[in-house]
């Protein structure tokens, strides 16, 4: 019967009714994990890229909880997919290095090594029926062979995340079983005659796009080039340099917890990065914390607006706190400091209509606050370098096997960037948060 659902969901894979009727039915034979990732999924997906709702965040951490954490009775998901590719590659994890990504219940994007996807994709394809998008790393060296590949066909999506020689394009471009190919993504770094060698291949007869994953400005020309080649429009540029840095509302929170920072807008669009602190900060002043009367030491919220653009604006934002709601001694416990901070938070929503909020903005740089980079060291050491021709997952396993490609996939995919906090540094994601605290938005 379960073969039966997972046909009629092939032959109809944009029919969310046939997926749930199959959650029903996976509820009724001992498989509620897997009934409720369905669920939620489907009604996650109009939403799946928005993380500035409340509503639509709890779901993204309901899902992530079931493909990533394990519990008695649940093993996560992914966990379950680690374990049969090891099992049937007879690699460790970090050689298998399979990275699949689900929607609406079930796997339709992987990615894989050139070579795990070469010597296993018999069994990949058969695992995930409704494979749509196939990612490929360390492709250098391999090309002739991925292209001789017949388990590259019905593939409809497929992106290049590495980088690799001219004849691994061309290869790749002729490839005969490609056809179904409707979008192509390669990544900056490769060339304009990589991109005119892809842009005029045989191989995907059916493409409507063909789309380039920039970063360190890599991509002047490109677009036309590409259209040049293919004579029609068929290029674009995602510019992974000029995504805007997201930050949540309850970012801090999470982050380090116990300064009072918030992110938010006024009505009119403006966007704040807001810290509580002492006048006596702001004039440069000292102040002798635990022999000092709270009473004689005014507090402000200060902080950075930006347009609702995200451009920073030159003047500071600053607020005066009412003595009722200064500064304490800081010997007081975690959750008087919550309640202070959702005090002094409700008194800017009255005073000049402040609410907590999911901002983007362009940069931060701030002496006080901190200051943002988006390129991180495991992205600077990896971008654009190939890895080396031909490495093999089944002989070079002390290396992690997705290569350089599959270290920068991960960075751009979630959309990470550094924030630098004083003398805390962090990794955010796309949702505003901190990966060591949020949801990843895969």
């Amino acid at each position: 019967m379960e073969e039966a659902f997972i046909s009629a969901i092939v032959a109809s894979p944009d029919d969310d009714t046939l997926r749930l009727v199959f959650a029903d039915w996976l509820d009724e034979h001992g498989q509620p994990d897997r009934a409720e990732l369905i669920r939620l999924q489907c009604r996650l997906e109009p939403d799946r890229d928005r993380f500035d709702d409340d509503t639509i965040n709890a779901l993204h951490r309901q899902v992530v909880q079931l493909l990533h954490s394990s519990w008695p009775g649940h093993v996560s998901f992914r966990d379950q997919e680690d374990r049969w590719f090891e099992t049937v590659s007879g690699l460790s994890w970090a050689s298998a290095n399979l990275a699949p990504e689900w929607r609406r219940g079930f796997v339709e994007t992987v990615g894989v090594h050139a070579g795990n996807f070469i010597r296993h994709g018999r069994d990949i394809r058969r695992r995930y029926p409704l494979l749509r998008r196939l990612i490929v790393f360390a492709l250098n060296g391999w090309g002739e062979r991925l292209a001789a590949c017949e388990w590259l066909r019905g593939v409809r999506e497929l992106e290049l995340a590495c980088w690799y020689s001219d004849n691994d394009a061309r290869a790749v471009a002729g490839s005969p079983h490609l056809r179904s190919v409707e979008r192509l993504v390669c990544w900056s770094g490769g060339g304009l005659v990589q991109a005119e060698t892809l842009a005029r291949g045989s191989a995907w007869r059916a493409l409507r796009g063909l789309h380039l994953v920039s970063a360190f400005g890599q991509h002047d020309g490109w677009v036309e080039a590409v259209n040049a080649a293919a004579g029609r429009p068929v290029g674009s540029v995602y510019v992974f340099d000029e995504e805007p840095f997201p930050f949540a509302h309850d970012f801090y929170e999470g982050y380090c917890g116990y300064e009072g920072i918030y992110a938010g807008k006024l009505p009119d669009g403006t966007q704040l990065l807001v810290q509580e602190t002492l006048e006596a900060h702001l004039e440069g002043r000292p102040v002798d914390y635990y022999n000092v009367d709270p009473a004689t030491l005014a507090m402000v919220v200060d902080g950075l607006a930006f347009d609702p653009d995200g451009t920073p604006r030159p003047e500071p934002f600053r607020v005066p706190l009412p003595p009722e709601l200064g500064w304490r001694k800081k010997d007081y416990d975690r959750e008087e400091q919550r309640q202070a901070h959702r005090a002094r938070k409700d008194f800017l929503r009255q005073a000049v209509g402040f609410e907590p909020a999911l901002i983007r903005v362009r940069h931060v740089d701030s002496d006080w606050l901190g200051w943002t980079d988006r390129y991180g060291d495991s992205l600077r050491g990896a971008w654009g370098v190939p890895d080396a021709p031909g490495f093999d997952p089944a002989t070079d396993r002390e290396i992690r096997q997705g290569g350089n490609g599959a270290t920068a996939y991960e960075w751009v995919r979630a959309g990470m960037f550094d924030f630098h906090h004083r003398e805390s540094d962090d990794t955010f994601t796309r949702a505003g948060r901190s990966t060591g605290d949020a949801f990843v938005p895969w």
